[in-house]
């Protein structure tokens, strides 16, 4: 095994230790870049560097496509006056002079990240896409027993907008909130669904004139249950049947169905309207992607809160499989 001093910058080591061996393991195959051997991961990658396999700028690169793609919750939208977008370059001229940003590339970047309120990334645009980027630092706490106090570590939190400018198909992209942050509710407490809804209402702050609507998922979760039993495996769900009684279903493979349950298909058997799944949990199967999927993509649908959630280091070919296999169905029913 070959050791390093470990020449990664404090910034990078960070990052680096945020995304994990995994994901980044999954980058590296991906982009046909062979990891140098040490004794752990962020040697690896500073040995990598040295070696002349990857550059600072491909590791930087790296770190921001995992960081947009990973673990996420996504709450998804339509733009309901798509015609308004028809002067977008407007807008984002009026958005570029709020963050004191010349439009002299497709690409601005604001810095690095060092405050708890939000701050401003990026925008990106061309024909196909509309993206910008937030970040701000919340934190974690821990009991330090032998010490007796608390502590607090710092996280950065992303949040990602695209738009896009064809169909008006919308994402937001969040982070899940850390213990501590400055979004509160009416009761002064920090909550996750704060943090989510400032985020939402500063998309529609940025484009006043547009028009943004929740995407209801009850049409689609319903398709996905009745008719995606080759590329949407379920391994989990809660059921309302008559009554409202709940009935819940899971199984302990990962290779198995809840669909293929007795149980769950004598619940669906009884033929009562008010039989529903609440939620949809489960993977989209990699064998049936065509390759877009190296492994299982876990997704959970929200019907509730037109919010679906991954959890695990993507790629961004492997999340943006899972979204266009969203986008289709809700274009076919």
């Amino acid at each position: 095994m070959k050791n390093s001093d470990n020449s990664l910058s404090e910034n990078l080591i960070k990052d680096c230790s945020r995304i994990g061996y995994s994901a980044m393991s999954s980058w590296m195959k991906e982009n046909e870049v062979e990891m140098s051997a040490a004794d752990n991961f962020l040697d690896a990658i500073a040995l990598t560097i040295a070696d002349g396999k990857l550059s600072v700028e491909q590791l930087n690169t790296a770190i921001a496509e995992l960081d947009e793609n990973s673990d996420k919750k996504i709450f998804l939208m339509r733009l309901m006056n798509l015609p308004e977008l028809t002067g977008k370059k407007e807008i984002l001229k009026e958005l570029f002079i709020k963050h004191r940003i010349a439009p002299s590339d497709k690409k601005w970047v604001n810095g690095l990240v060092t405050s708890n309120q939000p701050t401003f990334i990026y925008l990106f645009w061309d024909e196909d896409i509309i993206k910008l980027k937030y970040s701000e630092i919340q934190y974690d706490i821990e009991m330090d027993i032998e010490n007796d106090k608390i502590v607090r570590t710092a996280k950065r939190v992303n949040v990602i907008y695209l738009i896009d400018p064809k169909d008006g198909f919308v994402q937001v992209r969040c982070d899940s909130a850390k213990m501590l942050h400055q979004h509160k509710n009416d009761a002064g407490k920090a909550t996750d669904s704060s943090f989510e809804q400032y985020y939402k209402n500063l998309l529609a702050e940025l484009f006043p004139t547009l028009v943004f609507q929740d995407m209801n998922l009850n049409r689609l979760a319903n398709h996905i249950a009745n008719n995606e039993l080759s590329k949407f495996r379920i391994t989990k769900g809660v059921t309302t049947i008559t009554n409202n009684a709940k009935q819940t279903f899971a199984t302990s493979s990962t290779q198995a169905d809840i669909r293929n349950l007795p149980e769950y298909a004598g619940a669906a058997a009884t033929g009562s309207e008010t039989w529903l799944s609440e939620d949809l949990v489960g993977y989209w199967v990699s064998k049936e992607s065509e390759g877009a999927l190296k492994k299982d993509l876990f997704m959970r649908i929200y019907r509730k809160y037109s919010q679906i959630r991954v959890q695990r280091g993507c790629l961004a070919k492997e999340l943006d499989y899972g979204i266009s296999k969203i986008r289709e169905i809700q274009n076919s029913i």
